[in-house]
Order: C-alpha cells, then structure tokens, then sequence
C-alpha cells in the first residue's frame, strides 16, 4: 500500500483497490475471489478488499495488517463455531442491510457469531487456497492502534527519465520495466 504526494492511499502492489465505506456493497470478483484470478494467486497471500477510511494497513508477513486489531480466517470461525450459530449469524446479517455483501454485512455476522455488539469491523482480506481453489476471507476486528491511523506520507519513487538532447528518441530498452531495475537513490 501507498500513498500519493496528497496522502491518497494506493493499493498498487496488489492491484487493488478496496472498499472505504462500510455501506458499501464489495464486487463479487473480490468478495469471492474465483482460483483463476491471478491477482489472488499469483502470491499465496491475501489482499485487502474492504479498509475503514483513515486507516492505513502496513505489509506485514507478504500482506497488509493494520496495528492493533484481531484478525480472524473464515475457514476458522466455520470450523470453530456452532452450525446454527453461523447461519443465525448470515439470516441476521442479510436482514439487517437487505442482502447487500458489504462490511456492514460481516460486521453483522461476526458480531452475533462471536455473540459480542461491540465488535467493530475494520479490515477484510480476500485470498485464493491454491490447493483446493476455494476462497476465504481474513477479519480484522477491534480497536486500531494510534500509529494505523497515521496517513502514509512516503511516496513511490518513479522511475527518473533519462534526459537527453533535444531531437534524441529514447530506446525502448533504456525505460526500467521492473521496480528492481530502478536506478540507485542519488541521496545516497
């Protein structure tokens, strides 16, 4: 994740760009990442698909987390918890915001899973098991800690373009394709 020269907060190393709003219903390519959607398995980690506003995740173990909060895999909480609780915990959730798959929807869920109100929802990750195919969700819940709320003030650093005389084309070979071919920080 980072940001632009005016704080905006990017997703460019995952390629995408999550949900801020917890209203906000999440496309289903990401809600329900499909085992061919190379931006799920090119790594064997899980993106962020829903981030409260003015929160900033930081990578952490090839994904984002954000500092403070409890994070919880779906394959855990259906292996874990009472059948009837779960689907108790879906009818809610699709009563209380009419079947719209957003955060609001999950915070729904986890709160009568966990049987506990004061669960707040403030990060979801979406990941492919690229051993069986099957997607799952990731839930970070809880009180963020002071430093995730902290706008992200570095930049991605482009790459410099080569200056030449006026008239002269630059070759297509000489432009960087990689961010490992960046040229070395003239700071240091």
């Amino acid at each position: 994740m980072y940001s632009d020269a005016f704080g905006h907060v990017t997703f460019r190393q995952s390629g995408i760009e999550p949900v801020r709003q917890k209203d906000v219903e999440i496309p289903c390519n990401l809600r329900d990442p499909h085992y061919t959607n190379r931006l799920f398995t090119r790594t064997s980690s899980a993106k962020t698909i829903y981030l409260t506003q003015g929160l900033v995740a930081t990578p952490q173990y090839n994904t984002d987390f954000v500092e403070g909060l409890y994070y919880n895999y779906s394959d855990r909480i259906y292996s874990g918890y009472d059948y009837e609780l779960i689907e108790a915990g879906r009818k809610r959730a699709e009563e209380a915001t009419k079947g719209k798959k957003s955060a609001a929807y999950y915070e729904v869920f986890l709160r009568t899973v966990y049987e506990d109100e004061s669960v707040n929802l403030h990060h979801i990750l979406a990941g492919v098991n690229v051993s069986t195919g099957y997607s799952y969700h990731v839930y970070g819940t809880g009180d963020p800690a002071p430093e995730a709320r902290e706008i992200v003030t570095s930049v991605v650093r482009e790459p410099a373009i080569p200056r030449m005389k006026a008239g002269h084309k630059v070759p297509k070979q000489s432009w960087p394709r990689h961010q490992d071919n960046l040229p070395p920080d003239e700071s240091s």
